[in-house]
């Protein structure tokens, strides 16, 4: 009854057929100014239903397993017996916006802020930054795939800005995630975000620079081991798509470690890593003839630092194409 809210789903081809959301959001009353936070579950929306303060008022609700929790009005002074739409919760922080025709404020809709936020959004960590061509800086559209490392399934894919390569991802706390930028005629490239279940919410700028003769692999092996952990699996099937769907590329996969440990030890465990990615890609079909394993122990760091950060940065592996 009255004006409802509908949903649609954005997908590469298109926005999805509009579908009424139902109740207990929708009422015989007007229903409008829909709003969902980046969390992805504080949902609000503003309603003159029966019971409110007058006019349109604030409420909130929680999206959760395809369902919405029981709408909840905004305490005082955010509703009044004044219009109140649009209610905005300003990620990772204790602000929100809104509008109201409340008296006093410049005629009609103003905006007003509320401060602290009766209904904050839950934290989240914010990855923003741009894709670029490694070489040139190029600014590229990009595929941005992210992936949950734990149950190695894939959790959204969005698209980076054609013109600018801008891109922005939301993580929620409590996860492992891989978030992997793609494009035709690049290889392509993943970083790591492990957000601990009591993230109080961040910013973090992350540019992706995309080149087309040579990537680092998001593997994981344990402590002097080349055993591959189980988060290593989404990177190595992106890989053997890539070679599947690319049968005239040849590639070296290259081992490299930290400064931990002799020359000796350290050239064996990264030619035997390398060796090990090798053998996961041939038993996903890949010719074993197209793949060459070397290991460069510790003597190609990318940090001369002995820091744990730095050794981190250092244990790696490589992957150039030598034939294309």
């Amino acid at each position: 009854g009255g004006t409802d809210i509908y949903m649609s789903k954005r997908t590469r081809e298109g926005w999805s057929k509009a579908e009424n959301i139902g109740s207990p959001i929708n009422s015989s009353s007007d229903e409008m100014s829909p709003l969902i936070s980046l969390d992805d579950k504080t949902f609000t929306f503003a309603s003159n239903k029966i019971g409110g303060m007058g006019g349109f008022d604030i409420y909130f609700t929680k999206y959760s397993k395809n369902s919405f929790s029981s709408p909840k009005s905004a305490p005082s002074p955010i509703n009044t017996e004044a219009d109140e739409l649009f209610y905005y919760s300003v990620p990772n922080t204790d602000r929100a916006y809104f509008s109201s025709s409340r008296p006093g404020g410049q005629g009609e809709l103003d905006v007003y802020y509320a401060l602290p936020n009766p209904h904050p959004a839950d934290a989240v960590v914010y990855v923003s930054g741009f894709v670029k061509d490694a070489n040139t800086s190029e600014p590229l559209g990009a595929k941005i795939t992210i992936t949950d490392l734990k149950s190695k399934q894939k959790v959204t894919t969005l698209y980076s800005d054609d013109e600018t390569g801008q891109y922005y991802v939301v993580l929620q706390p409590g996860r492992s995630y891989s978030v992997t930028a793609s494009k035709d005629g690049y290889l392509f490239y993943s970083e790591r975000f492990d957000i601990p279940a009591n993230e109080k919410g961040k910013d973090i700028d992350k540019n992706i620079f995309l080149s087309k003769t040579d990537t680092r692999l998001l593997i994981f092996f344990d402590f002097n081991k080349t055993d591959l952990k189980d988060e290593s699996v989404p990177e190595l099937d992106r890989l053997a798509e890539y070679l599947a769907d690319n049968s005239n590329i040849d590639i070296r996969l290259e081992g490299h470690t930290d400064d931990v440990g002799t020359d000796e030890y350290n050239d064996k465990l990264s030619t035997d890593r390398a060796n090990e990615i090798k053998k996961y890609l041939v038993d996903k079909g890949i010719s074993t003839g197209r793949i060459t394993a070397k290991g460069f122990g510790k003597r190609q760091p990318l940090i001369n630092e002995k820091t744990d950060e730095a050794r981190t940065t250092n244990r790696r592996v490589e992957l150039k194409i030598i034939k294309k």
